[in-house]
């Protein structure tokens, strides 16, 4: 009975996690047709999610097996990572827009997927690994600065730990891809200083 609801809770989350890891579609989206044309994309779903939130709550139509018990009181996890996908389009650079897509969808996916099932104490290295991984690997499209990229890993990962502020709770699927953004972009803001003043 305890491994019949264990894996039931894992195959229940590795169906929210492949509706997350949708979300890398934003990688070949912006390599190909660029900031513009992925902002409105952005928006666009953002907006849809917007409605499909409203829609939800007042009509209860999306399957419980979707959402997590505050989500389905609150706001779903789709919306808090489409405000903080249109966030980090308006405001960042390309690779630091990557970067954020990556641990927020893939690095939080695994790890969500990790703390499902018995092996919830190594979510956190599963994280790190799995966005790193494929930020190695996107380095042959992408002109990503490694180190920097890995700092912004381990500020997702540190993001993705943290569930409350004072009084204050924080929505990993808002803070994850904003914070490795914003480590990411002001990683590579300090090493062009360090080595312009050198």
């Amino acid at each position: 009975m305890k491994i019949d609801l264990a894996d039931e809770l894992i195959e229940k989350e590795l169906l929210r996690k492949s509706i997350h890891f949708l979300s890398l579609g934003y990688i070949p989206l912006y390599l190909t047709f660029g900031k513009s044309i992925t902002l409105t994309v952005v928006l666009s779903l953002t907006a849809f999610a917007l409605i499909l939130e409203l829609v939800r709550r007042k009509f209860q139509v999306l399957p419980k097996l979707l959402l997590r018990d505050y989500e389905a009181k609150g706001l779903a996890a789709y919306v808090y990572f489409g405000i903080s996908a249109s966030i980090v389009t308006i405001i960042f650079p390309m690779e630091a827009c990557i970067v954020a897509i990556v641990v927020g969808s893939l690095g939080d996916g695994v790890a969500g997927i990790f703390k499902s099932s018995s092996l919830q104490g190594y979510s956190s290295i599963a994280m790190l690994i799995a966005s790193f991984s494929f930020l190695l690997f996107l380095t042959c499209c992408a002109d990503l600065l490694l180190f920097s990229a890995l700092i912004a890993c381990v500020a997702g990962v540190l993001a993705e730990r943290i569930q409350k502020i004072g009084k204050y709770y924080i929505n990993d699927n808002l803070s994850v891809s904003i914070v490795s953004a914003l480590t990411y972009h002001l990683s590579i803001c300090f090493f062009y200083y360090f080595k312009l003043s050198t």
